[in-house]
């Protein structure tokens, strides 16, 4: 039994995300929503499959949005999951975010972890996008960034923690204990910034901070900078050549696949060109 923990504001096209999720055979979610009450019709719609928690104040207690808050508050939410998954007797919890997708064709990649790892870490791509004001990324794109090409997140990729009364998490990609790492069996799709809109906004939020308080990201900085600005052009054409020119040149990795789809991924396509079969058949 696979759960996923995630803290959730203002996501896009979460409907695509949840119903995924459960084609992959996700068995429940364990969701904190801030600042979102609205998405409680949504959510209605799935009976039994998520347990659910509200914070419509956080922005009020912290108008700031900071990051470091944001992560503590992660920590606290995924520790108490972890407890709840232990007494429901769920075997796994990934704790992912609502822009990233485990990638797989099912969840039997797990069975090869060796039972003394309580965490398994899986690699981590980036999206790119044809447009700046796609609405569902999830369907909109089929281009990703890995490593050595330029991703503007992060790099080291997520994990699924091992349920016991010993898991807790460590920072907000990992969990405790020794790690193992999921070969290609699986992947982690990151929608980062997945429009203009979605990311003008996100930004907008956050640009009164001292910049050494942020989070040591090169694209983070420069995004609060150019908001800071107020020149809409400037700001619409820095994240058309962050997120969108990357999407036309060569070196993404181009994965063949919608996440409705029975095959997932059949091919996916190497930069220099080159053709690999997957292990998604």
């Amino acid at each position: 039994m696979v759960a996923i923990c995630s803290m959730i504001r203002k996501p896009l096209a979460f409907k695509t995300w949840l119903d995924y999720h459960i084609s992959l055979g996700i068995e429940h979610f364990f969701l904190r929503i801030e600042d979102t009450p609205e998405l409680s019709e949504l959510l209605d719609q799935y009976p039994g499959l998520i347990t659910c928690e509200y914070d419509d104040e956080v922005l009020r207690k912290d108008w700031s949005y900071n990051w470091h808050k944001q992560s503590y508050r992660q920590e606290i939410f995924v520790n108490k999951t972890i407890k709840s998954c232990n007494k429901l007797g769920f075997k796994w919890i990934a704790h992912i975010d609502c822009d990233e997708l485990i990638c797989a064709n099912n969840l039997n990649f797990l069975d090869s972890v060796p039972d003394e790892y309580p965490c398994a870490v899986i690699e981590n791509y980036e999206a790119i996008y044809p447009s700046d004001d796609i609405q569902d990324p999830f369907l909109g794109t089929d281009k990703f960034l890995s490593d050595g090409q330029g991703r503007l997140a992060y790099a080291n990729g997520k994990s699924i923690g091992r349920v016991s009364e010993y898991l807790k998490v460590r920072g907000v990609h990992r969990f405790t204990g020794k790690v193992f790492e999921i070969g290609k069996e699986a992947l982690i799709l990151h929608y980062e910034s997945p429009n203009f809109d979605k990311w003008y906004q996100k930004y907008l939020a956050t640009k009164d901070h001292k910049l050494d308080s942020v989070i040591d990201f090169k694209f983070i900085k420069q995004s609060i900078e150019i908001i800071k600005t107020g020149d809409l052009k400037k700001i619409r054409d820095f994240y058309n050549e962050q997120k969108v020119k990357p999407y036309y040149d060569s070196f993404s990795h181009q994965i063949f696949w919608t996440p409705m789809s029975r095959q997932k991924n059949i091919f996916w396509k190497k930069f220099y060109g080159k053709f690999h079969k997957s292990l998604y058949n």
